[in-house]
C-alpha cells in the first residue's frame, strides 16, 4: 500500500496523493493505492478481437445498453450489496443479448471514495471499483462479454473531475490533470 508525497515547487505545499494510474485501491473511505499485478490473465476473446479488426464500425449496426454495474442489481437483505463481476456476467450478458444489444456501455467503473456516486468522480483512471472485486475479475467480465459477442464501452466522465485532496486535483500543486478555469472543468459549474 502506498501514496505519493509531492511537494509543490511553486508553494512548498506537501500533498499525499493516491497513484492515479494504480490498478488497485484501498477500500473506501481509505485512499491508498495498492501494488497489483495484472500478469497471468489468459484472455479468451481472440475471435471477438479478430472479427472487430475486420469490421467497419461505420457500416455495422450498433445498439448500446448503458449500465452502472454497481447499481444494476443489488444483493443482500438490505439490497446494498454488490454483485461480483462474475455474477454480473452471468445475469447481465444474457439479458443484454436477449434484448438485442450489441454493446454494453459501462458508466464509470473507476474507483471512487464514496459509494453514493456511480463511479463519478473517479479517484483513479485505471482501477475498477474494488467493491465489485479485483481488477482481474473485471478483465474476466470484459472477456466474457467479448466471447458472447458483446462489445464493451467504458464511459469516462472528465467533466465530473474529482476534487478530493488525495486524488487528481492539484496533483502536484498545479492544474496538472484538471482545467485551470474551474468554470470549464466541471459540469457542476457549467463546464463541458
Amino acid at each position: 500500500m502506498y501514496k505519493y508525497e509531492i511537494r509543490s515547487r511553486a508553494t512548498g505545499e506537501l500533498f499525499a496523493k493516491t497513484d492515479p494510474f494504480a490498478f488497485r485501491f484501498e477500500e473506501p473511505p481509505r485512499t491508498g493505492s495498492i501494488v497489483c499485478s495484472l500478469d497471468g490473465y489468459e484472455w479468451g476473446d481472440g475471435t471477438w478481437m479478430e472479427e472487430r479488426r475486420g469490421r467497419n464500425a461505420l457500416e455495422s449496426a450498433m445498439a448500446v445498453y448503458e449500465v452502472h454495474l454497481g447499481s444494476w442489481k443489488r444483493t443482500g437483505a438490505d439490497g446494498r450489496g454488490y454483485l461480483s463481476y462474475a455474477e454480473l456476467a452471468d445475469d447481465l450478458v444474457p439479458y443484454v443479448k436477449e434484448m438485442g444489444y450489441t454493446h454494453i456501455e459501462l458508466l464509470p467503473v473507476a474507483e471512487h471514495p464514496f459509494d453514493g456516486f456511480v463511479g463519478i468522480p473517479g479517484a483513479g483512471v485505471l482501477r475498477p471499483h474494488l467493491a465489485l472485486r479485483p481488477p482481474k475479475e473485471f478483465m474476466a467480465f470484459v472477456d466474457r462479454c467479448h466471447r458472447e459477442g458483446i462489445g464493451v464501452i467504458l464511459d469516462w466522465v472528465p467533466a465530473h473531475f474529482p476534487k478530493d485532496a488525495h486524488g487528481l486535483a492539484r496533483f502536484d500543486g498545479t492544474h496538472l490533470y484538471e482545467h485551470s478555469d474551474p468554470r470549464l472543468g466541471s459540469t457542476a459549474t457549467g463546464g463541458r
